[in-house]
């Protein structure tokens, strides 16, 4: 049986005149009569009476209408979902950011304006280190990903574009020394207690502060360690050391903590959106491409500075 047919006998049903049926369907009476026949064969009942150049349904096919009806309904939608899911108007997006994404402020606005023009698509975001990350994009688990650079390994099947480029600040305690000044040498650094991100996340702002230190001529003093940066925040601002941070902590008030900026303007960190070069799926390409318009005015703004 093919939804054809019951749409021919959906028609005859509907108009009880195989004329009128086969002239609503575009097509000649024969061929209609035949494939209502075939149909009737293969279900091994009579769908209708013919006597006296009248057609009337019989019990089976009175029974029969509502299901065809709902088959052909259901078949529609299954249509609609597939050019939907097609067109990215459907489907599940995994999401991943660094810690710190989220006060940046660019990720609520591409996020709103996706679920603007994609209501439908269901995002599932998580905070996820680098090496996390890029394993998740590479095996699939990942469908985007915001990473800080520098990435200790990027693989050659993922693509990334510019985000967000903000200024690297020192935080630490509201009460230390070093809070008297607006703006801090990083060599001056060189005797204070550090809060530093752990290795195994990989790269971002571990490489940062690593390199940062070493081209100041001091290796960093680390006594305590953070996997995010609100935890690094939260232990500068209970005085148990600084941690260097992306500019962006700005945004959320943590009590006794205090930012100030570095005496450096390569004292900067950069944010890209990743995701698999081969990825053909549409809700991603949706995705990318209205990020597009953020990843211009943050770059535009940058330059500006």
């Amino acid at each position: 049986m093919e939804l054809r047919h019951l749409r021919y006998f959906v028609a005859v049903a509907e108009e009880l005149h195989f004329a009128r049926a086969a002239k609503r369907l575009r097509m000649a009476q024969p061929p209609l009569s035949r494939q209502i026949k075939q149909l009737e064969t293969e279900l091994n009942v009579r769908l209708f009476h013919r006597a006296d150049r009248k057609v009337q349904l019989t019990q089976a096919g009175t029974l029969f209408l509502p299901q065809a009806r709902e088959t052909l309904m259901q078949a529609e939608r299954a249509t609609l979902v597939a050019q939907r899911a097609a067109r990215g108007e459907l489907g599940l997006l995994n999401i991943a950011t660094p810690s710190s994404m989220p006060f940046t402020g660019i990720l609520p606005a591409m996020l709103r304006a996706y679920r603007q023009a994609f209501p439908h698509v269901q995002l599932v975001l998580q905070e996820l280190g680098i090496n996390r990350q890029l394993s998740g994009l590479v095996n699939g688990e990942l469908d985007i990903g915001f990473i800080r650079l520098p990435a200790t390994q990027f693989p050659s099947g993922i693509a990334a574009h510019p985000v967000l480029k903000e200024n690297i600040l020192v935080a630490l305690h509201e009460g230390h020394p070093l809070a008297a000044h607006a703006k801090i040498d990083l060599a001056s650094l060189a005797d204070e207690a550090f809060i530093m991100y752990p290795y195994d996340l990989g790269g971002g702002l571990y490489d940062i502060t690593m390199s940062m230190c070493r081209k100041a001529g001091f290796s960093p003093r680390i006594e305590q360690e953070a996997r995010t940066v609100p935890m690094a925040v939260s232990l500068a601002a209970a005085g148990l050391g600084l941690a260097l941070v992306p500019g962006c902590v700005r945004q959320v008030h943590t009590p006794g903590a205090v930012y100030r900026e570095l005496n450096d303007p390569a004292a900067t960190t950069e944010i890209v959106i990743a995701y698999r070069k081969d990825d053909r799926s549409s809700i991603v390409k949706s995705f990318v491409r209205i990020s597009t318009p953020f990843r211009s005015d943050r770059t535009r703004a940058a330059a500006q500075r």
